[in-house]
């Protein structure tokens, strides 16, 4: 497990946050990117930085949201977070196929590039 990300702050930089606000996307994507970016960081402070081939099992998922100490002390709250880490893994599996990548080498601009076609395609 990567000790990447002692620090949930520290996942996402103030760079990634301002282009995802420069975007001319609706509230809602920008707040879904932030949440995606969020969660791919994540994944990717869990993983062993030299196997980036597949998303972090459950278990290390688990492992990796219990050390860090205000987590450790909320046993429901990880319980929920491991549901929603698995809904985004799945939807960013997704998204990894379509554009024949490996799920961990998703890359913001990967995020707003989808983010962007799916919004021209809900107005069309």
């Amino acid at each position: 497990m990567s000790s990447r990300g002692d620090n949930f702050s520290n996942l996402v930089s103030q760079d990634d946050l301002i282009r995802i606000e420069s975007t001319n996307l609706s509230v809602l994507k920008r707040h879904h990117l932030r949440l995606l970016i969020h969660c791919l960081e994540s994944f990717k402070a869990m993983t062993d930085q030299s196997i980036l081939e597949e998303f972090p099992s459950e278990a290390v998922r688990q492992e990796w949201l219990l050390s860090h100490p205000d987590l450790k002390k909320d046993k429901d709250f990880v319980h929920q977070l491991l549901k929603q880490l698995s809904v985004a893994a799945d939807y960013l599996e997704i998204l990894a196929a379509q554009i024949n990548k490996k799920p961990l080498l998703l890359t913001l601009d990967d995020l707003i590039d989808n983010a962007i076609q799916q919004e021209r395609s809900d107005i069309l």
